[in-house]
Formats: structure tokens, sequence, C-alpha cells
């Protein structure tokens, strides 16, 4: 009888273990790269943007180095605080593709743009854009002159596309998906309203559509 609780006991612990496996895991988890890794000319950009007077960064960390083409991309996160608005901290994304090249005498140089942007476009159940937290939502996207970026934590996304719509039908993009992070480019921006807006459409491997983002108000 004593064995037979004791089973009873064991088994139980098991399927709590399990259950609080499965909603522990739930969530993809983003894992900081060793910021050595990242060039320090491309460090001391974000620097240099997060060191205005009227901004204070607090901390800066890296998740995306990937080989793109002939440069790399890039994606990070600042945490940053105004000198105006007390009590608040304020959450961007920083990403951009980079190449290495040479300057006049030979020197390496890493050339491109560096984008910030506070990463604050989710999704509403109209696909309209809506506010979103890098801390706190699973899915998150922002939409620039190149290149549309974004966060997932939903490990059943497992695929994105940017639809760019064109005066004789639409581009689609298939966004490469690393480390909790998405990206999808370059292409050309397209600002004419009878163009619309592009569009992010996650996927889950049956096709469903998981989250939708509708770029009303485009970034610059």
């Amino acid at each position: 009888m004593l064995a037979k609780m004791f089973r009873t006991i064991a088994v139980v612990l098991l399927i709590c273990g399990l259950v609080i496996c499965v909603s522990g895991c739930s969530t993809v988890k983003p894992v900081a790269l060793d910021e050595e890794e990242v060039p320090y000319e491309i460090r001391e950009l974000a620097e240099k943007r997060f060191s205005e007077p009227d901004c204070h960064p607090r901390k800066t960390e890296y998740y995306v180095w990937e080989p793109e083409g002939d440069g790399y991309f890039l994606i990070g996160i600042v945490e940053w605080e105004s000198a105006t608005i007390s009590g608040y901290i304020f959450t961007d994304m920083i990403f951009g593709l980079f190449k290495e090249t040479t300057d006049e005498e030979g020197n390496p140089v890493w050339t491109g743009r560096l984008h910030n942007g506070q990463g604050s476009t989710g999704f509403s159940p109209d696909g309209i854009a809506a506010t979103a937290s890098f801390s706190t939502h699973k899915f998150g996207a922002d939409c620039w002159s190149e290149y549309a970026v974004g966060w997932v934590k939903n490990p059943k996304v497992t695929k994105i596309e940017v639809v760019q719509p064109e005066n004789e039908g639409a581009v689609t993009f298939t966004a490469k998906i690393k480390n909790g992070f998405w990206w999808a480019g370059p292409y050309e921006w397209r600002r004419q309203h009878e163009m619309g807006n592009p569009k992010v459409y996650a996927y889950s491997k049956s096709g469903k559509v998981l989250y939708k983002v509708n770029f009303d108000r485009p970034s610059p």
C-alpha cells in the first residue's frame, strides 16, 4: 500500500514537472551575443547614437550578427533613459547591414547604415499596427526604407513574410529568423498611397496566420 502511494506521488510530481516545462518553454528566449563578436566600429556607432544630451544609455545587447551577402546583418536592443522624461526606460532596436572595406591607406573600415526605432509595432485583431514591447510581447515588427525587422518569441512561428505592394501586384520577401529575431529585405520603399502599405504575416507550420501587421504608419 505504501509503495503504491509513493508511485502515485511520483507520477503526480512527474506530471507537474512536465506542465511547468511546457509552460516555461513556450517562449523563445533570445540569447545575447558576446559583444566582442560585433566589430568595435559598429558598437561605437550605437554608443554615439544614444549618447545625445537628452539620452542616457543603460544597456546595449546584440542578438544577431549574421552573414548577409557580402556583409553582415546586425540586430540589437538598447535600453535608455531620457533626461526630460524621468522614471521611464525606452527600448530601441538597432539594426542594419554592414560591409567591411578598406580606406585609402588600406586599413579595414566597416560601412553601412545603422537604423534604430522603438520597435513598438505589434498587432491588433484587425491587423492594424498597435503598441508592443520587446519585454512583454511575443511578436513585434518595424518597417523602414530598406528592411523590415522584429522579434519573434512564439515558437509556433516557422515562417514570416513581408508583402510589399507594387503597381502591378505585390512582391513577397521571406524573412530570415534567428535567435528570436527576424529580418527581411532589402527592398525599395513604396510610399504612394495607391500602392498601399507593407504587411507582415507570421505563419505556423500548418500555414495558419498567427500574426498580421499592417504598417499604416511606416517609419521614415
